[in-house]
């Protein structure tokens, strides 16, 4: 039987972000209330901490856009759950500019 959960990496291209970000508390309202689930190795969410998961900063694009994570997890039906967003001890360059989750 297959699993309808899906392991993904978003990356929304800065061409197409319009510049607006989330802090975290906001970010993780609107992935909770659309049944995302966010989980952190640590429990917390300080972004200066690489054992957490923090969404400060993130891109409205990703969250909610026309090819945010919302709008995948409505069109793909998967269960979603998010474990990195924008704290440090991610490649350089890479989810700490929050583009990526």
């Amino acid at each position: 039987m297959f699993s309808r959960y899906a392991v993904l990496i978003f990356v929304v291209f800065p061409a197409i972000v319009a510049g607006a970000t989330y802090t975290d508390a906001v970010a993780r309202k609107m992935l909770t209330d659309a049944g995302i689930t966010i989980v952190s190795s640590g429990g917390c969410s300080d972004q200066n901490n690489a054992h957490c998961t923090s969404l400060t900063g993130i891109h409205s694009e990703v969250i909610n856009g026309a090819y945010g994570i919302i709008v995948f997890k409505k069109k793909s039906g998967c269960a979603i759950e998010v474990t990195g967003g924008t704290e440090i001890g991610h490649a350089a360059g890479k989810h700490f500019i929050t583009f990526k989750v």
